[in-house]
């Protein structure tokens, strides 16, 4: 008997002892991203990049939420397993075969946390007030005030915002 008890100590004492919170793969930061996007391109909005978006998203895991913005961009938020994040991103650099990226703004959450949380992603309608005090999507005197001096704003927009996408019924 004395030699059972003498195998199960280390055990015990090793069960018994806490864990350093700082090992890798024990925080939040270790297992998930999360992140802020905003997407730029001519056919960005209404080129099935949203559905893309969306399948990508539930075949990874990922959960947020997608919206077109009132400058025609692509904005939303994303919290996905840090082993496959990097695909999302990849996504959203690269777009919908029928959509043109020109460029992509992704702002890396220090936390992880998202700001709107859902249980899966999901396309948000454009009543939905989703900006930020800071780029990417920042709210639209920030929007105005980081536009590029001597830029033209995207086609039917001006410094008052765009006019509305033909077939939504909805001005941005």
């Amino acid at each position: 008997m004395p030699r059972l008890v003498a195998l199960w100590w280390p055990v015990l004492t090793t069960v018994a002892q806490p864990q350093d919170p700082s090992l890798v793969g024990w925080r939040m930061v270790d297992r998930f991203a999360g992140f802020r996007y905003e997407v730029k391109g001519p056919h960005v909005v209404q080129s099935g990049f949203h559905t893309a978006a969306e399948k990508l998203a539930d075949e990874l895991g990922c959960f947020g939420w997608i919206q077109d913005s009132e400058f025609r961009t692509v904005v939303g938020e994303a919290r996905c397993a840090k082993t496959v994040a990097d695909r999302f991103k990849a996504f959203l650099r690269e777009g919908h075969p029928t959509s043109e990226v020109e460029a992509v703004d992704i702002y890396d959450y220090p936390d992880t946390k998202i700001k709107l949380h859902f249980s899966h992603f999901k396309r948000l309608g454009s009543d939905r007030v989703t900006c930020f005090p800071a780029p990417p999507h920042a709210c639209r005197d920030d929007h105005l005030r980081r536009w590029p001096e001597g830029q033209e704003y995207p086609d039917g927009c001006d410094e008052d915002g765009c006019e509305p996408i033909a077939g939504s019924g909805e001005e941005l």
